[in-house]
């Protein structure tokens, strides 16, 4: 089950890209916030408002890379001598950033302990 919904991306976004690659993007953005859980050794759940608000984010800069890969939206456009750059790459950096602050915040209060420990074995020699 996706942690957000095509909709909320195109309320977000404005976007116009099919459903079908909406979800796509989603699938992918709770893949990698599976993926970071797992290495911190925490499954996902179906559902956690923080979590949605990462997977809001993530697939956001999904959306953005998407348009930037496939020319919908340039970076640079210039009309005779005005040249206006956009931000994109900003944008993405950004928006993945505050997902994985709340991915980790996520982490911090349902992780345990145990797994933050160090152990060292002397060995005498």
């Amino acid at each position: 089950m996706s942690l957000c919904v095509p909709d909320d991306l195109v309320l977000l976004t404005g976007t116009s890209l099919d459903t079908e690659i909406l979800q796509a993007i989603i699938d992918q953005s709770d893949r990698q916030i599976s993926a970071r859980l797992a290495v911190m050794g925490i499954s996902t759940p179906s559902s956690d408002t923080t979590l949605e608000s990462a997977s809001l984010n993530l697939s956001m800069a999904g959306v953005f890379i998407r348009l930037k890969a496939d020319g919908s939206k340039a970076s640079t456009v210039k009309v005779g001598d005005i040249s206006i750059t956009d931000t994109i790459d900003n944008t993405v950096s950004n928006l993945e950033q505050v997902a994985y602050s709340a991915i980790d915040s996520y982490a911090k209060t349902h992780g345990s302990e145990k797994q933050y420990r160090n152990y060292i074995r002397k060995v005498n020699g």
